[in-house]
């Protein structure tokens, strides 16, 4: 329900007096900032760096006195995860970089300097300005009368039919139909923006809204909520959102599904609180309504044509983009989960997921021969092995984060599970024990976080079972289960153990490691 995140309109509206009073009343607890970011937020916000200035309770003081920078800004000359980045050559990192790092915000902020859609001389005016192709768009002071949702286009597509979007501002109606040309759910804000119309009155003055949103609001388009790989693709975007709309970064923000269907089921519903303090909200909660928003974004969208994360083409030279290591971090520390990332250790902790759990649900792509890999890999020395299934009846999602968190090595089958390769600590390897044809989707997102990634590599030491059970899609691998011949198995932990004896964190196991006397 609507709650107390909504303020009913009774008089008229004041954008300015709303900015000031909420930066003054900021409560720095709110921000949730690892100290290493907070340096780079308050150097792209200009509000909350002259208020940490003057206020005595502000607890960034030190991060006033460094210039480190996200790697997007004008005058950046050394981005902070600069040296995170692994590649071949200079010109394959400076690829990379616009590819899969800060480089391709940027190119986003550039887009939309140029495509003002709704531009308004009036300080309590309305504004719209959207990247190229409307992939996310920024607003000012947005005028929204919903219609009712008993019959909609899942696309909610607003027309003057049935339904307003406008602003109090002058409308490039060419740019307008040039950036809105693209209509693709989950990719485009196409649908929604295509009718947005220059209104002949301030809604916000003339007493016209039903309701003022008095928090930052971001419209969400959400891929599948139960798919942990496609969600997390929405939370990554979500982040990116934040770093392109430098005026919340906080969790003080309304987050809105771009959806009628008022019933929300999410199994990663924690993942929420490193964003919002407030529940998520759909477009069901505003029918009939005149909603005013000053401040709205239609945040970038997990499926984005040639988009980060979801089927991005990538220089298979490099590893590491310090955007998506700034996304795990982030949601970790504000999600509480901590890593022991300042201790060396004499013991490897391996993490085998399994598939399937205690579930009666048919699953596929299970290791048949779990049991004798698992056996095999307990004679290893100074190896500790935890077996594991992500099912929500086992162990919730804060609790398999901590599990991943504490990984030094991460096992498992292709599928959505090993999205958890971003929560994993720099040092430690991703292990796709097969990849079912799928060869870049995991190798790529272990590449991203920068990682160390290995898969399955004799075709002739691994069987497929139960073949055509599944009644669609019974002749793709995706559908069967495997078996793998143990000491290849083996010989692949091998490889992997020796990526991370050249680590800080298990250097000193080098000088004793002796294989001859090994199992």
């Amino acid at each position: 329900m609507l709650s107390d995140n909504i303020s009913v309109a009774t008089a008229s509206f004041c954008l300015l007096t709303l900015q000031i009073y909420r930066v003054v009343a900021l409560d720095w607890q709110s921000l949730k900032l690892l100290d290493e970011h907070a340096t780079m937020v308050l150097r792209n916000n200009r509000e909350l760096r002259e208020l940490c200035t003057t206020d005595e309770d502000c607890p960034y003081k030190e991060n006033l006195k460094t210039e480190s920078c996200w790697g997007y800004e004008k005058d950046c000359k050394k981005p902070y995860f600069d040296e995170f980045t692994n590649c071949s050559s200079k010109e394959e990192k400076r690829k990379y970089w616009t590819q899969a790092d800060f480089g391709k915000l940027k190119q986003h902020l550039e887009e939309m300097k140029s495509r003002q859609i709704c531009k308004s001389e009036n300080i309590d005016g309305s504004s719209l300005t959207c990247t190229q192709d409307a992939t996310m768009c920024k607003a000012k002071n947005l005028y929204i009368h919903f219609p009712n949702f008993d019959k909609r286009d899942q696309n909610v597509i607003l027309v003057p039919d049935d339904g307003v979007i406008g602003g109090y501002c002058s409308l490039n109606k060419e740019l307008l139909k040039q950036e809105t040309k693209i209509k693709r759910s989950l990719s485009t804000w196409g649908f929604q923006l295509q009718s947005f119309q220059p209104l002949k009155s301030n809604p916000f003055a003339d007493k016209s809204c039903d309701i003022i949103l008095d928090k930052p609001v971001v419209f969400v388009q959400l891929d599948s909520v139960g798919n942990l790989y496609h969600h997390f693709c929405d939370f990554f975007n979500l982040y990116l959102t934040q770093h392109a709309n430098n005026s919340w970064f906080g969790t003080d923000v309304q987050i809105v599904r771009w959806n009628e269907h008022p019933r929300f089921r999410d199994p990663f519903m924690d993942a929420w609180k490193a964003f919002t303090d407030s529940s998520v909200l759909s477009l069901h909660d505003f029918a009939y309504k005149r909603v005013c928003i000053p401040d709205a974004t239609f945040a970038f969208l997990p499926r984005m044509i040639h988009g980060l994360y979801y089927s991005t083409y990538l220089e298979q030279g490099c590893r590491g983009s310090g955007l998506v290591k700034s996304f795990g971090d982030h949601l970790l520390h504000r999600l509480g989960i901590r890593s022991d990332t300042d201790h060396v250790s004499d013991v490897i902790r391996v993490t085998f997921l399994a598939r399937g759990g205690k579930s009666d649900r048919l699953v596929f792509r299970r290791v048949l021969n779990l049991e004798a890999l698992v056996k095999r890999l307990n004679k290893l020395p100074n190896i500790e092995v935890k077996v594991v299934s992500y099912d929500f009846d086992e162990m919730n999602f804060l609790e398999q984060l901590q599990t991943t968190r504490k990984t030094d090595l991460f096992i498992g089958m292709h599928g959505a599970g090993l999205a958890h390769f971003l929560f994993l600590p720099d040092w430690a390897v991703a292990f796709e024990l097969y990849n079912c044809g799928d060869i870049r989707c995991y190798r790529d997102l272990a590449g991203l976080r920068g990682l160390r990634y290995l898969t399955w590599e004799d075709e002739s030491k691994v069987r497929d079972h139960d073949r055509g059970i599944h009644p669609h899609y019974g002749d793709h691998a995706k559908f069967w289960n495997f078996s793998f011949d143990v000491e290849e198995f083996i010989r692949l932990v091998r490889k992997a153990r020796n990526m991370l004896l050249e680590t800080d964190r298990f250097r000193h196991l080098k000088k004793n490691y002796n294989p001859r006397t090994e199992f």
